[in-house]
């Protein structure tokens, strides 16, 4: 099998583990040879064969491993036993560790945290999705949302405007829905 990438010299430190620039050697997919992509610990974070690869200043390390055509970027961190397949994509400032596993056709982003023995899927209409280190902590289950205290169906959610999250719990969640209401509702959309 013919290599698609290498290490390159370019190098950065994040907890005491130095990771390197990573070079495509070979075109594939939308990377072309030459084009400098993410950081990496080591070879293997990378599947060598199918068109994963990791952009910009993304960071993978540890035993973590992006295979099939899945894509980090960003700011995003893939570390620990963590892994990134299919067509799933982690981005922005996410960060998927542990034994976390992200597939399918699955978007981790923003300040996201997958984590421990997660698994976010594209077609997992049951499994639940945890979102914390928000104002208020957001689960996804089967067809319901809990966000704080508020436990109601989708379709509440994917109805409810900045003058109705105030109603519920004051002007923080008024506040809370303007910046992570999209976001939210794309989610719950994406299992509907």
């Amino acid at each position: 099998m013919s290599i698609k990438f290498e290490l390159t010299a370019e190098s950065v430190t994040v907890f005491g583990v130095k990771l390197f620039r990573i070079r495509c050697v070979t075109s594939f997919g939308d990377v072309k040879a030459g084009d400098t992509g993410g950081f990496v610990e080591r070879v293997e974070n990378v599947d060598q064969a199918g068109n994963a690869w990791v952009y910009g200043d993304a960071q993978v390390s540890g035993n973590a491993r992006v295979s099939g055509n899945a894509r980090v970027y960003g700011d995003a961190r893939v570390y620990g036993d963590a892994q990134v397949s299919g067509n799933a994509r982690v981005y922005g400032d996410a960060q998927v560790s542990g034994n976390a596993r992200v597939y399918g056709d699955a978007r981790v982003y923003g300040d996201a945290r997958v984590y421990g023995d997660a698994r976010v899927s594209g077609n997992a209409q049951k499994i639940p999705v945890h979102v914390s280190g928000l104002a208020y902590p957001v689960t996804l289950a089967d067809n319901q949302c809990r966000i704080g205290r508020e436990f109601h169906p989708f379709a509440f959610w994917l109805d409810l405007d900045i003058p109705g999250a105030i109603k519920l719990d004051g002007k923080t969640a008024g506040v809370f829905w303007r910046d992570f209401g999209p976001a939210i509702k794309l989610l719950i959309a994406s299992r509907s």
